[in-house]
């Protein structure tokens, strides 16, 4: 009888299984929004706070694409920095992470990025920037890609900021974030067609996906060698099979 693979090599294909089953999932992990809901989901802040949201909507007022799109609308008495978010996550910081959205403005310059939480110092959230609209009045495809590269050109002017201990390893994607630069007046910002690639899970370090092998299992592989002719592991007879292939 062919004996057991050694605990070692047990270990072994179980990390292969389960790498190979996070890597099916990262193939397929997508999150689209159409705006189409009556619920809006970007928060707007400001900066400084002394603009107003004269209409946050879902509106069926010429929408890049099906029902409708979100709308806001801001009156602002002196130049401000509007900000809006929407969570993802969170989401694992990894190559095929690409963000897109269409956006209609009443002013270009409006830049999507995506939020990451560094887990080191603990709880510090970035801003990864991507491309920006050009034209005002129509609608306009913004993306982020490369997400953890971006973040990497980042890093040494954020520890000049936040300490040298500051680092990427263990950072997740929580969310989006669009900037919109405006001067005094009533600035009009329509949004529709969120579309995320590779949202996957964030996997919690408490959970690793190879665990310790029981104590009462050996810890080394059995002895193998000949014995008057015959392969042996463990001082029992081991008769190899093959197959042509």
């Amino acid at each position: 009888m062919q004996p057991l693979p050694s605990p070692s090599v047990r270990v072994w294909l179980v990390a292969v299984v389960a790498v190979a089953a996070v890597g099916a999932a990262a193939s397929g992990d997508t999150i689209e929004d159409g705006c189409d809901g009556v619920a809006v989901s970007w928060r707007p802040r400001f900066e400084p706070a002394n603009a107003r949201v004269a209409t946050h909507v879902r509106s069926s007022e010429a929408p890049h694409r099906g029902e409708r799109c979100e709308l806001l609308v801001v009156v602002a008495q002196e130049p401000v920095s509007v900000r809006l978010d929407t969570d993802l996550g969170p989401a694992a910081l990894i190559d095929e992470l690409r963000a897109a959205v269409w956006v209609r403005s009443s002013q270009p310059g409006i830049r999507l990025s995506v939020r990451v939480r560094l887990a080191r110092p603990d709880g510090v959230e970035v801003l990864v920037p991507g491309t920006f609209t050009r034209d005002a009045g129509q609608w306009e495809r913004i993306e982020v890609d490369n997400v953890p590269r971006r973040l990497a050109r980042q890093l040494p002017a954020l520890r000049l900021e936040h300490g040298a201990a500051l680092s990427s390893q263990g950072a997740v994607v929580t969310g989006l974030a669009l900037d919109v630069p405006a001067g005094p007046g009533r600035h009009d910002v329509a949004v529709d067609d969120v579309f995320v690639t590779g949202a996957i899970p964030a996997v919690r370090m408490a959970d690793p996906l190879v665990r310790t092998v029981a104590a009462s299992a050996p810890t080394s592989d059995p002895l193998a060698g000949l014995a008057r002719g015959v392969l042996e592991v463990d001082g029992l007879p081991f008769f190899p099979r093959s197959i042509d292939w």
